[in-house]
Order: structure tokens, then sequence, then C-alpha cells
């Protein structure tokens, strides 16, 4: 028999979950969900699950875009049970409870952060958005609205993050390869949202894509080089990220009206980022004319038949030069006269009107920069150019050969002259030492005023 007054034995609980032990009664450790918790309509918080469901997202390596989705249609979590004010999944909340006292939902016990992802975060609104353009006002659009953007469509996201990255690995040569690495899956987890609804294209998509782009090609520049690098071109043809950029600003240009009155708008309206202006559109349509045995070429001397033409130039294009010139157009044209003199006679005079429009693009983006200033068209007197010239001037220079290769040279003096921006610079010297050394000795005259703009020695 019990003695009167004596109570009876029981357990001790010592590994109960985290709201038993608040609230200070007993918990049958019952996992995952003690019956104290079912009773209350509440999250058990045991503390070696929590542990393992925190350290599981933290080394995920999609990063908090993964863990913490802010739009609702890619969210990977349900969304949490309805609750009235003043209460969590049912049990009143008092305001004179202690925070560790307040119970959690379920989500939150999955929370995590991604303190790398938040050091590229914070570091492009505070430097990196600095550091795309000149002018102030797209400074703040950069640093506002293009954050905006990222946290309803997560690809722009990724592409902040992923050009972070590469500028976090500029100024931190110690940690490049770690955030070289970074900048890499980012993009490349980020390219799936513009495949997806490049088909869908609307008012509300356009101006994410439009950005999207920007920040590949500046990506693009900012990645390591590789000794045989020509930026735009591979063994294989076109480079996947031009192919890409290319694709998107020819979609975009349709959505040029819908961006216009967006909260991007002021980007295409100073024409500084990778677009295109319908004023600027005059593809070559002329054909070379052959001069007679007496010609002269640009250098006063003679010149058979075969190999003499005039320069030839469209209405529309030499109206856009004329209207304001550049000084480097005397050196434009005699390339164009050159390439025009040496394949008129020959098997590859058919060649001739991708050239020429080739140079015409060249002129205008050098009409860009004379006319508009570094500080509004810094970004579109690399890319415009890019962007403009046709798949076939593309396959013709992915081949080296030497007529593409000149035009190429003389575009590089547009990427020197923006070596300032820690994403290109260095691309205007390694682009012509590389051109110097794939063209034949004959045609290195015509690339001696890249040379001497650039600043580089032949070695």
């Amino acid at each position: 028999m019990i003695p009167t007054g004596s109570r009876k034995p029981h357990r001790k609980s010592r590994n109960g979950c985290g709201h038993c032990k608040r609230r200070k009664i007993k918990c049958d450790e019952t996992k995952p969900h003690c019956r104290n918790c079912i009773k209350h309509s509440i999250t058990c918080d045991f503390p070696e699950i929590l542990a393992r469901k925190a350290a599981s997202i933290s080394q995920s390596p999609g990063g908090f875009m993964d863990s913490i989705s802010t739009h609702p249609s890619t969210s990977s979590h349900p969304p949490p049970s309805v609750a009235t004010p003043g209460s969590v999944s049912g049990q009143t909340i008092s305001p004179h409870m202690g925070v560790d006292a307040i119970p959690l939902l379920e989500d939150e016990t999955h929370l995590a952060l991604n303190m790398v992802d938040l050091e590229l975060l914070h570091n492009f609104v505070t430097s990196t958005c600095f550091t795309i353009s000149q002018n102030q006002e797209l400074r703040t659009l950069w640093r506002v609205e293009v954050p905006r953007l990222a946290f309803q469509y997560d690809f722009v996201m990724r592409a902040i993050l992923a050009v972070s990255a590469a500028h976090m690995a500029h100024w931190k040569p110690d940690r490049a390869d770690f955030y070289i690495s970074r900048a890499i899956a980012h993009h490349k987890i980020g390219l799936r949202g513009p495949t997806t609804i490049l088909p869908h294209v609307n008012k509300d998509n356009c101006s994410p894509l439009y950005i999207f782009s920007a920040l590949t090609a500046i990506l693009s520049l900012a990645m390591p080089r590789k000794p045989d690098d020509i930026l735009f071109v591979g063994s294989e043809g076109v480079a996947e990220w031009l192919f890409l950029l290319r694709g998107i600003t020819s979609i975009v240009q349709s959505s040029r009206d819908w961006i216009l009155n967006g909260s991007i708008g002021a980007m295409i309206h100073r024409v500084n980022i990778p677009g295109v202006d319908p004023t600027l559109q005059a593809p070559y349509q002329g054909q070379p004319q052959p001069q007679g045995p007496a010609s002269v070429d640009s250098n006063g001397g003679g010149g058979s038949a075969s190999h003499m033409a005039t320069p030839t130039t469209t209405a529309t294009a030499t109206t856009a030069i004329e209207h304001a010139r550049p000084p480097e157009h005397d050196h434009l044209l005699e390339l164009r006269r050159f390439i025009e003199r040496d394949l008129s006679g020959s098997g590859l005079h058919d060649n001739i009107p991708i050239y020429m429009g080739a140079m015409d693009e060249l002129e205008r983006s050098y009409t860009h920069v004379y006319n508009l200033g570094p500080a509004d068209c810094n970004l579109r007197s690399i890319f415009s150019w890019a962007c403009q010239v046709t798949n076939d001037y593309l396959m013709l220079l992915s081949q080296h050969t030497p007529h593409a290769l000149l035009i190429f040279a003389h575009y590089s003096i547009l990427l020197h002259r923006l070596d300032s921006f820690w994403w290109v610079k260095g691309w205007g010297t390694h682009l012509i030492t590389r051109i110097y050394h794939l063209i034949e000795p004959v045609y290195r005259q015509w690339v001696r005023w890249p040379i001497e703009e650039i600043g580089w020695v032949p070695r």
C-alpha cells in the first residue's frame, strides 16, 4: 500500500520539445510532434530536428533564393495556415509572452540565411550598381528599380548575384576562384527563366528580360579571359552568351513601348544598355563598282582593275554619318575602301555586302560615342554593334577571315576607350593582341591605327 500523501513516481522528460519546456509541462517526446503540441495545433521544435533542417538548407547550392522564394508561383514550400490576428495556428499570443514562448510556423522552422548571397546582394546595391553607368539617373535605376524587379523574377536576381560575384572576384583576387564559380552557378540557373518565357513576352516580363540581357552582356566581359578568346565567337560559332543576347534584344525590340512606359524606361530613352534604336538601322545595300586600270588607290599607287573599287555607302548610312561625323570616319573609310578593293576581283566578292554592313554598324557605334559622350552611351557603344551585325559576319569572324578580323580590330578601340570600367578593362588590348597574331603580315598595316589608339606594342 502506498503511504498517504506520497506521489506516484514518474519518469522525468529530459529530451522534450522546446514548447513543453517553456510551458514547464511534461513532454512525451514523441517525434516529430508530441501530443501536447498536436493538442494545441503548434509545431514541435525538437532541437536536433531543427538543427538537421537548418544544416541541410545552409549547405544547399541554390542559396537563399531557393530556400526563400519571393515569387508566389515558384515557392517551394506550401503557404502557412491562415491565422487570425493575435494567434498563430490557432494558439492565442499574449503581448506579455517572451520571444522564446512564441510558437513558430511550419515554414519558419525551415528558414536559413545564405550569407554569401546576402553579401553579393549588398555589394550590388552599394557598389556594383554604380559601376555600370556614369549617368546618375541610370545609377539610381540600377540601385533601386532593378533589385525591385529581382524580387519578382528569380532570373533577374540570379543575374544580379552573378555580376556582383564577378565584381567581388575582381577586388578580392585571393578568393577569385570562389566568386567566379558562384557567378557561373547563378547565371546558369538564371538562364532557365528567360528560356521559358521568351515565347511568351508581355508587358510584365519584357523589362526583366531586358535587364537580364544587359547583365548577361556585362558578365561576359567581366569573366576571366582565355588566351585565345575573341569574345563574340568561338571554335563552334557565335558565343552562347551573345546568341542569347541577340535573341533577347531582337524580341524585346518589339516590346520597346512597354519598356519605355515601365519602371526602367529611362534606360531605353537614354539609349544606354543593349537595345536597338530604330533610327539607326540601315543595312548595306550597295554593290562595289569596279574602277578602270588608271585608278589610284588610297596610298597613291596604281592598282589593277580586278582589285580596285569605288567606296560604296547607302544613302541612309551616309546621312547618319554626315549628320554628326566622328573624327574616326576617315580611318573607317580607308578600311572600307581597302576591303572593297581587295575582294572585288576575287572569288569572295559576295562577302563584300556582309563586311560593308558590319562597317555601317561600326560607324554608327563611333557616332554614338562622339555625339552622346561616355556617360550616356558606354554600354550601347559596346553592344549595339554586336547585336546588329549579321550572323554571316559573325560566322566569317569565327573562321578568322582577315577582313572580318580587320573590322573587329577597329571595334576593339571602342572597348579600350571604356577601359576605366572594371568589367571592360583589358579587353581592347587583349583583342588587338589576338587579332595581330591571327592575320597574315600583309594585312597588319591595316591594324596600325587600332594599335596606336590602344597603345599596344607588337611583340
